[in-house]
């Protein structure tokens, strides 16, 4: 008569592998969930002097990307002249 065998079976190795890899990970997430946030970016102004200084220099950058937009849209309108005026100088389209 056979004697039961006492090993796990492939099935059983992978399951406890699966297991060790979900606890691990899980882990991980709460470590990370867990850890402190860093520290906001943006300074919060003591004094209206700070407030002030801020806000001019938030309204500065804001000037900067404004004059980026408008030199942005003079090209694209220009571009798009351009675009036209070959389109025109070609003649009409034909269907395909």
């Amino acid at each position: 008569m056979a004697t039961p065998s006492t090993t796990a079976g492939p099935a059983r190795g992978r399951a406890l592998l699966l297991g060790r890899r979900i606890a691990l990970g899980l882990a991980a997430l709460t470590a990370v969930a867990l850890s402190p946030a860093p520290a906001s970016a943006t300074p919060v102004p003591a004094t209206s002097h700070d407030a002030a200084a801020l806000m001019a220099a938030r309204a500065h950058d804001l000037e900067k990307v404004t004059e980026n937009f408008n030199i942005a849209r003079d090209q694209l309108a220009a571009q798009q002249a351009k675009a036209k005026a070959a389109q025109a100088r070609s003649g009409p389209r034909r269907p395909s």
